[in-house]
């Protein structure tokens, strides 16, 4: 997951999208900039934080930043502005890009993403002293909004030419994130991608991705001995990404910009990591195990900037381009949040502003800079809809419905920055093979699945159709063909309405067939005009994942996923006489269950 060298791309005959440009017409220039967005002390009886509590201090040396890259290659700037809050709307990004476009120019594309930490002022309105009272600040939120623009702004009049960009991604070497294993396979994509720009005198900026949940410092601590006294209650701290930033400023990374990943359901609360100063285990919350994960980070960026594997660049192309979409409001609790104003966003039906819509907008960006790729998520991505790993059928809340189709595999870059809170903050994103939705019998509570587990995420989720309405989005903007799904049955027995379907031959159905109705099942009225047969008299049909393919002894693509037909029954995949048979795949379960997008 950290690269991605793949020969898919020249197998699936899809059309490319277009991209704003990606000529470069004089020498690439960037630079970077970072404003603080700590409210000054006068104000802090005026904010909330997102303990539901007024802010007591600033952690020494710590502190809330609006930090800024800005790159241009050619014809094409973007700018990338991240902030540490938990999170703003779509709405107040878009004011943050009117300002930006209002100095750099109306062609400026512009990337706003939040690191997530959970000890920062209420940007969102949903920490107020109650839930049914808004957090926000007018002021406050203005002076964020003036700020990331500013910061933007800073990094463009900054910007030199760049003589090199390196790329790397590594894993770390310790172990400090997990993914929620209540009810997750626990697979997720742990790499720290990173991209450094540098001009004649060393390092202009470093940019830094990586997906987790910066909740590692316990705010409202009267304990912590690393948070003083005085301001003990409701500190204020960037968390990991602290000391994350300066790790790889204080090696001449110049100023670092981190971006959050696919956190959703990631953390290191859970985490048992030894203090190596003492030999015991950290608390499960701490300023020091905070800043302990925030150096290891840092670090492994680095070690990933001088790794063999690393790649330079000397006049990299820039591509951007974005897209609005609009995502439907299945929360009930959500809704009852708008209902109160605590939510303060417009809604749409059918596309035009409506106060009883349940539709919100928002964003979607998708950027390639050299070998390196971006795609936002518009809040905090499961991993398994980035990885594509999902949990086995017997633990799925809703074995029944089919997954989506995962993001990372359809990407083609080298070097992968899924961009977490990217454009706004839709709360967590869940596949619905998995989703329970909340209980409001007797109080609003974690709905439990079928096996028994607590759903917490879903609690902070838009409904179970938008996972699958993201995954389309993401396939639309990275080049491929979008939904209808298809699925590939190798022996099974495809069912409607419980009724098995037979071919004239009177034996079981086997094949591939598009959910055109998008039900999640085979409906012989809708779908049997798409459905392609695999004679059982050609062989069986086979599934890979992350499989090697060869042809004649040689490997054709050690991560080639597929399902085809062997044809001469030699049990090998023959690049000569099978690849007519081949699809692009993603195991969904088993091994029985393949999704297809062709």
């Amino acid at each position: 997951m950290r690269f991605c060298r793949s020969l898919l791309p020249l197998l699936l005959l899809v059309p490319a999208l277009g991209f704003a440009s990606s000529v470069p017409v004089g020498p690439v220039r960037a630079g970077f900039a970072v404003r603080s967005i700590v409210p000054a002390q006068s104000d802090w009886s005026a904010v909330w934080q997102t303990t539901r509590r007024r802010p007591t201090g600033v952690l020494p040396g710590d502190g809330l930043w609006a930090r800024a890259s800005f790159i241009r290659s050619g014809d094409t700037s973007l700018a990338i502005v991240s902030l540490d809050v938990l999170g703003l709307f779509y709405e107040d990004v878009v004011r943050i890009r009117e300002q930006i476009r209002g100095a750099l120019g109306a062609g400026t594309h512009v990337l706003v993403a939040s690191t997530h930490t959970h000890s920062s002022i209420d940007t969102l309105g949903i920490y107020g002293p109650d839930q049914t009272t808004s957090g926000i600040n007018p002021a406050y939120q203005a002076f964020v909004l003036s700020q990331a623009a500013g910061a933007a702004i800073d990094a463009a009049a900054a910007a030199q030419d760049v003589t090199e960009v390196r790329f790397g991604s590594k894993v770390p070497g310790e172990t400090v994130n997990e993914y929620d294993r209540s009810r997750h396979p626990g697979t997720f994509d742990d790499s720290v991608n990173v991209i450094q720009l540098r001009g004649a005198s060393g390092a202009i900026g470093t940019i830094v991705n990586w997906a987790s949940h910066p909740e590692l410092i316990d705010s409202k601590s009267t304990s912590d001995p690393m948070i003083p006294a005085s301001m003990r209650g409701a500190v204020m701290s960037s968390d990991y990404a602290h000391t994350l930033r300066t790790t790889v400023e204080a090696a001449g990374g110049g100023t670092t910009v981190y971006l959050n990943g696919p956190n959703g359901a990631v953390t290191g609360l859970a985490v048992a990591i030894v203090d190596p100063d003492t030999g015991t285990l950290f608390p499960k919350k701490s300023v020091k195990k905070a800043y302990h994960v925030g150096r290891r980070i840092g670090l492994t960026a680095l070690d990933a900037l001088a790794a063999p594997s690393a790649l330079s660049v000397t006049a990299p192309t820039l591509a951007v381009r974005s897209e609005e979409m609009f995502l439907t409001v299945e929360n009930a609790f959500i809704l009852a949040l708008k209902a109160a104003g605590v939510v303060d966003r417009p809604t749409y039906t059918a596309g035009v502003e409506s106060p009883a819509g349940r539709d919100v907008k928002t964003e979607m960006l998708h950027a390639r800079f050299g070998p390196a790729e971006f795609l936002t998520m518009p809040g905090e991505l499961q991993p398994d809809l980035y990885t594509g790993v999902y949990q086995p059928m017997h633990e799925r809340a809703n074995p029944d419905v089919p997954p989506e189709r995962a993001i990372e595999p359809q990407m083609t870059g080298d070097i992968h920055f899924v961009v977490g809170l990217g454009m706004d903050e839709l709360g967590y994103f869940v596949s619905a093979t998995d989703y329970v939705p909340p209980t409001l019998n007797p109080l609003y509570s974690n709905g439990v699945d079928r096996n028994g587990v607590s759903h917490y995420q879903e609690t902070l989720s838009l409904g179970r159709d938008t996972a699958r309405a993201l995954s389309q989005q993401a396939s639309r903007m990275l080049g491929h063909a979008p939904e209808p799904d298809y699925f590939a049955y190798p022996g099974g027995f495809l069912t409607a309405n419980g009724v098995a379907h037979y071919n004239d031959a009177g034996s079981p159905v086997h094949g591939i067939w598009g959910d055109t109705s998008d039900s999640g099942r085979y409906e012989a009225r809708e779908d049997a005009q798409v459905f392609v047969p695999v004679p059982s008299a050609a062989g069986s049909a086979y599934g890979y994942l992350d499989s090697q393919l060869r042809d004649a002894g040689k490997q054709l693509d050690a991560r080639a996923r597929g399902v085809w037909v062997d044809g001469d029954g030699d049990g090998g995949f023959d690049a000569r006489r099978d690849p007519h048979l081949f699809f692009d795949t993603w195991m969904l379960g088993e091994g029985l269950l393949f999704k297809i997008p062709l």
